[in-house]
């Protein structure tokens, strides 16, 4: 094995400068410093995760923790960058910006920029693996008499396969922040440039074409035509075919880069929307919002370039037309044209707009009768199930039908109607007798005005619907630039339990009002919870219990009044540790089996992948609560897939998997909405048991 150079490793303690060295050399974070990693202490992986990603918050970047397979690490080395990969065996961290022809910059613990061979990297990164297989491969070698070059490769090749599943702890990718304003992640991403690239590709084109013309009609005006004409025409065209292709090149590079960006900020902006926001949306409009998702995406980025060249198109049909026989009309008639069609398609947005949202509501009905179904085949006679969906449909397609004969009619009109009157108005000009050469450009400019309203005439529909998309979307878009408070990262991540007796939380003063509500639903509120309490918070519906477990957890803001943990407000405890130290179960019909194995809907608040100690605390937690039976019926145990897409769990089994769920965060605070409603006397008092025996700290809201 290669020996490393020395001084390419950052000591673990280090971790923080770590970050901000290849944040500031990727050019995201320069001159922010980072904390130092805190004192000595259980320093778990799970742990600086944590650590990992409230450094990075303050720095101004996003560090998103990676497990490659052994295998993949070659694939995963060439792609990371910029990245923070951890040595096993605590040998520290490096930094790695980016690859190229086999070597990989990395940033040493001196700050000096080093070009290291990949094998290199990849030998110290597989070290602390290979160390435990090592013994027994050297010494099957041995046995089989593997000697010379042949040797190394066979080892690689023995130790490939015996680790090839085993995954790399202690790698986070660097990226830069999706709040950031989206300019900035446009430049980084450098479509700026691209979108650059492609104008003047299609400026180039369009005069390679005009200049073919130029030559073909000087050639036909002399009456014959040269050899040299010719060889300059084909010149001209055959320059446009890699014309073309550096054009299709770069809308191809701009479409991919702007749609994974829009998918990036979208995601990122739904994860950031408040739980009302969701909330007061039916599933019928979440899944019209994807709809419009797709279409903001496929239709704004393919149609923004076509765009683009039919504005490029026009200007140069503008300096033909002005260069011809009949300027004046030409031009007049090109404002007239244009005027035209910006008044048709602010006529169909309109319409457009008003045929969205009647679309939206059939779509919105239709997927809430498909989810109430069972409700409806119980309740309602057959006889009614369809009340109301023929009148919904007959004014859908009446809308339908308006929009399309406007936007068949006016722009057909509006491109075809051009290109007569544009040569109309040539007959002047002819009957004067004017020399060729001008009508010749005029008849150039009128075909190149007449393919860019064609063009338009094609994406101009698409461009209305990016519109009227960017109404459903745009608060999730803008969502995603809400920042978290990120807390003190010496406070966010202090370690140390409370002790017996402490302070836990207290609310001060509290009040809280719904934006729709007149009245505040709890005011001068106060409460003290300590370490190890067990409260009981009973009160009948509507009094604000639910809002109160919502208060304490975090989801939500008070008023006025403050809400402490361990004597620290939200802001600087921040909002990842406050959610990982305060763990709640809502009302049942607020959580959620996700489809995916069993066992990441149990670990969904620790963490995953799950670490083989995590495995066996979510074991034991299922033991306690009862759920052995249930996990023995599963053919994959833990790994079965669950939710809407796999094995149906019934009422019961989903209430105990939520309380098993909040049990294995470990948390400082339990809170418990509601959670035994649905329980058999035997199962509750299992659960109950359970409950009691492991939270630290446990309130538990129930009706009297």
């Amino acid at each position: 094995m290669t020996a490393a150079p020395p001084g390419l490793a950052w000591p673990v303690r280090a971790i923080g400068e770590a970050l901000a060295a290849v944040a500031a050399r990727s050019g995201w974070a320069a001159g922010r410093a980072a904390p130092a990693l805190p004192p000595a202490g259980a320093h778990t992986q799970s742990w600086l995760d944590e650590w990992v990603a409230i450094v990075s918050a303050h720095l101004g970047v996003e560090a998103e923790p990676v497990q490659p397979l052994y295998r993949e690490a070659p694939s995963f080395l060439r792609h990371a960058g910029p990245a923070v990969l951890s040595l096993e065996g605590g040998g520290g961290y490096l930094c790695l910006l980016r690859h190229r022809r086999g070597k990989l910059l990395l940033v040493d613990a001196a700050l000096q920029e080093r070009w290291v061979p990949l094998e290199l990297v990849l030998d110290q990164v597989r070290e602390g693996p290979q160390e435990h297989q090592a013994a027994e491969v050297d010494l099957l070698l041995e046995v089989a008499g593997v000697r010379g070059a042949c040797r190394e490769l066979a080892r690689r090749a023995l130790m490939d396969q015996r680790l090839g599943e085993r995954s790399l702890r202690g790698c986070w990718m660097v990226r830069p922040r999706r709040a950031d304003p989206l300019w900035r992640q446009a430049t980084r991403a450098r479509l700026p440039r691209l979108l650059l690239l492609l104008a003047a590709a299609h400026v180039i084109a369009v005069g390679t074409q005009i200049a073919s013309w130029w030559v073909l009609g000087a050639a036909a005006l002399r009456g014959r035509f040269e050899p040299t004409w010719v060889a300059a025409w084909l010149l001209l065209l055959a320059t446009l075919v890699p014309v073309r292709l550096l054009r299709s090149w770069a809308e191809g590079q701009f479409a991919v880069r702007a749609g994974a960006l829009l998918r990036q900020r979208l995601l990122a902006g739904v994860l950031r929307m408040e739980p009302d926001e969701v909330r007061s949306d039916g599933a019928g409009r979440h899944f019209s919002r994807v709809a419009e998702v797709e279409a903001l995406e496929s239709v704004a980025i393919t149609g923004g370039g076509t765009a683009l060249a039919s504005a490029v198109d026009v200007v140069a049909a503008v300096w033909l037309l002005g260069l011809g026989a009949s300027p004046g009309p030409h031009l007049a008639l090109m404002a007239c044209v244009l005027a035209a069609g910006a008044a048709t398609v602010a006529l169909y947005y309109r319409r457009r707009r008003q045929w969205a949202q009647l679309r939206l509501e059939v779509t919105e009905g239709l997927v809430e009768k498909m989810l109430g179904h069972r409700t409806r085949l119980i309740q309602q006679t057959a006889g009614r199930w369809h009340e109301g969906e023929d009148e919904a449909l007959d004014h859908y397609l009446a809308r339908s039908r308006a929009m399309d004969r406007l936007a068949a009619v006016m722009m057909t009109a509006l491109s075809s109607g051009w290109l007569v009157a544009a040569l109309l108005a040539m007959l002047p000009a002819v009957v004067s007798g004017v020399a060729p050469g001008p009508l010749v450009i005029s008849v150039g400019g009128a075909l190149l005005a007449f393919r860019a309203f064609e063009q338009l005439r094609a994406t101009f529909s698409d461009l209305v619907n990016v519109l009227v998309s960017w109404r459903q979307v745009a608060p999730m878009f803008h969502a995603a630039a809400r920042l978290e408070p990120l807390g003190v990262p010496s406070v966010a991540l202090g370690q140390g339990e409370p002790a017996g007796g402490e302070n836990v939380m207290e609310v001060q003063d509290l009040r809280f009002r719904y934006p729709a509500r007149s009245r505040a639903v709890l005011e001068g509120c106060n409460l003290e919870i300590h370490s190890g309490d067990r409260i009981l918070l009973m009160g009948p519906s509507g009094d604000g219990k639910s809002t109160l477990a919502s208060l304490l957890t975090g989801i939500r803001r008070p008023g006025s009044g403050l809400v402490l943990l361990h004597g620290l407000d939200h802001p600087t405890v921040g909002t990842r540790t406050w959610r990982r130290r305060v763990a709640a179960v809502p009302q049942f019909h607020e959580n959620h089996v996700l489809t995916g194995p069993f066992l990441y809907n149990l670990l969904l608040g620790a963490g995953w992948p799950a670490r083989e100690d995590q495995v066996r605390l979510a074991e034991k937690i299922c033991g306690e609560l009862g759920l052995g039976p249930l996990l023995d019926r599963m053919p994959a145990g833990l790994l079965q897939t669950v939710g809407d897409s796999g094995w149906q769990l019934s009422h019961g089994e989903r209430s105990r998997l939520y309380l098993a769920r909040a049990l294995a965060q470990e948390a400082d605070v339990v809170i418990l909405d509601e959670t035994f409603a649905a329980l058999d006397p035997e199962t509750l008092e299992r659960a109950m048991e359970c409950a009691l025996r492991r939270a630290k700290t446990l309130v538990v809201i129930a009706h009297p």
